[in-house]
């Protein structure tokens, strides 16, 4: 039969959640008066939830190595990126470039998400050897934006902090830039 066909049901809209349980869940903009919230997920999703319009609410896309990859696998191991382990959001520029910072499990890059397109950024934020003076990748397990929103701000296993300016993704400082020893206490 044909779907258009009187009588046969067809799906118009259709709205998910997680398909394993949320791993981190935060409001949008530093306040609680935002309608929105920023969920990431064991099933490696990172979806946006609207409080008062749940037709407003999705996943935000990981591009087309998503799409390449739902074709090949299924369940867990069709997201490209790791489990999301911590993020941070600013709405401070959020029209002019992607304004959410990311953190996944056992990963030296941090991941940018445009939240106004509800998409991966182009950039990853770190880099190992390239980037910082790191003498090896250091998986990042912080991240965070500056009140302004030029900056992330990424901390790594290894206890360094670097901040990152986030419309380029170039490195900018490390904090501290050599670890001294205290004299005198």
């Amino acid at each position: 039969g044909n779907a258009s066909s009187p009588g046969i049901p067809r799906l118009l809209k259709s709205r998910a959640g997680h398909s394993l349980p949320p791993s981190r869940v935060r409001f949008y903009a530093a306040d609680t008066t935002s309608d929105h919230v920023l969920s990431s997920g064991l099933d490696r999703t990172f979806r946006v939830f609207n409080l008062y319009r749940p037709q407003q609410s999705a996943e935000l896309s990981q591009g087309k190595g998503l799409q390449r990859a739902r074709k090949k696998l299924r369940g867990v191991g069709n997201r490209p990126l790791a489990q999301i382990t911590g993020f941070e959001a600013s709405i401070a520029r959020e029209r002019n470039w992607p304004n959410v910072v990311a953190c996944h499990k056992n990963d030296p890059l941090a991941s940018t998400w445009n939240f106004t397109q509800k998409r991966l950024g182009k950039r990853r934020i770190g880099g190992g050897a390239t980037h910082g003076g790191r003498k090896k990748k250091e998986v990042v397990t912080a991240v965070c934006i500056s009140s302004c929103g030029h900056f992330t701000i990424i901390g790594t296993e290894n206890g360094r902090v670097e901040r990152y300016n986030l419309q380029s993704g170039n490195f900018k400082a490390a904090y501290p830039k050599k670890a001294k020893k205290a004299h005198g206490l």
